[in-house]
């Protein structure tokens, strides 16, 4: 399984998280609005795309933006909880969800790759 490293692994979910943006995003009683319908979120989109090119690239710093749109999208839940007008709908949970694995992979795959830069220092 050397094909599926972290990197892969972390782009699949970003992946994920994009493609989660055309699904129900809020729900109520006479509408259902996807990710693209709701303000603000093709800032999510380019943020999506954009860590995505800078992981191509070998950013290491390139969790940020992953951890940017999973803080997003959990701001966004607690909002719509507290709301009894409209409820949460799978896309901002697979949004919320795959986005902030791919932080975690990132941020993993970031302490790893220095971890090992200064063992080959040392010696």
């Amino acid at each position: 399984m050397a094909f599926l490293n972290r990197q892969r692994i972390a782009r699949l979910c970003l992946i994920v998280a994009f493609l989660a943006l055309f699904l129900p995003w809020q729900t109520g009683p006479s509408i259902t609005r996807t990710g693209f319908d709701v303000d603000g979120n093709l800032l999510l989109a380019a943020v999506l795309i954009i860590t995505s090119l800078l992981m191509r690239f070998n950013f290491r710093p390139a969790w940020i933006g992953a951890g940017f749109v999973a803080s997003v999208g959990g701001r966004a839940i607690y909002d719509l909880t507290n709301s009894s007008i409209r409820g949460v709908g799978i896309g901002l949970i697979l949004v919320t969800l795959a986005s902030f694995a791919a932080a975690c992979i990132l941020l993993w795959d970031m302490f790893v790759a220095v971890s090992a830069s200064r063992k080959t220092d040392e010696e």
